[in-house]
């Protein structure tokens, strides 16, 4: 199963998002050790985008990180 999204956030908020961004890249490489995540976040000066992707994720998975991006897309909505 592969999963991917991008946010896009302003500059006030972006080095929270980060920072929620990379340790839940860490917990899934912790929960799910055969899976390959990706983050990357290309900025300029008022806003950054980032890009979250993971591959080779178990079917069984596929609930909890359903759940999991429902609440990162609702943080994204707050911000923007």
């Amino acid at each position: 199963m592969k999963m991917y999204f991008e946010l896009e956030v302003g500059l006030l908020n972006r080095s929270s998002i980060r920072t929620q961004l990379n340790n839940s890249k860490a917990k899934v490489e912790h929960w799910y050790p055969g899976c390959r995540v990706l983050l990357t976040e290309d900025k300029n000066w008022f806003e950054s985008r980032f890009y979250f992707q993971v591959d080779n994720l178990p079917d069984s998975a596929k609930s909890h990180m359903e759940h999991w991006l429902g609440k990162m897309k609702s943080i994204d909505s707050q911000w923007n």
